[in-house]
């Protein structure tokens, strides 16, 4: 998915951020942002990004507040990466730490909460989100306030569309055939 994408340096966004407008896909980022970070924290980054897409978040926001439909579906992405990879979530990075801090009430099953009972868990919780660089700021009810990195932006509104869907299906397929029987390693 990476490799598709149209990479670009932007001076509007902070970090970094996917969108898709007409099956194609871009990566804006800002170089300092990239510069300023480790390699590792850049891969999880990459990886970050690209989960977005794969899982469709843009396409599912419907009428979502932006803002906090992203930090649903950071915290996801991340504790996914997490889980199913084994890579480490960078420092004060949105996580399940968070929804610990916001001292969320209810029954949230950490172990199976989707992006979308999360959203419906922080949209009440959230008062108000101010940036500082590569940091947000979440101020909750009672003033109190949570600092968080911020890895990833949404820079676009634009949807998922139904090609890069496709063309992630002849990638499978490509590759499929390429393993397939009568594959000879050697050539």
């Amino acid at each position: 998915i990476l490799v598709m994408l149209h990479k670009y340096e932007s001076e509007t966004i902070g970090t970094a951020g996917v969108s898709l407008y007409r099956g194609e896909g871009s990566l804006a980022y800002s170089k300092l942002f990239m510069e300023s970070l480790s390699l590792q924290d850049r891969i999880f980054l990459l990886l970050h990004e690209a989960s977005h897409l794969i899982l469709s978040t843009h396409s599912r926001e419907d009428s979502k507040e932006p803002q906090l439909w992203n930090i649903a579906t950071d915290i996801i992405i991340n504790e996914l990466l997490k889980q199913n990879f084994g890579i480490n979530i960078p420092s004060d990075t949105l996580s399940f730490k968070t929804i610990n801090e916001m001292k969320i009430q209810g029954n949230i099953d950490l172990t199976t909460v989707t992006a979308d009972e999360l959203y419906g868990s922080i949209v009440s919780k959230i008062k108000n989100i101010t940036y500082d660089g590569m940091y947000m700021i979440m101020e909750l009810e009672g003033g109190f306030k949570i600092r968080s990195k911020i890895y990833g932006q949404n820079f676009d509104g634009d949807n998922i569309d139904s090609r890069l869907k496709e063309k992630i299906r002849e990638a499978v397929a490509n590759y499929k055939d390429l393993s397939g029987p009568g594959h000879n390693e050697g050539n």
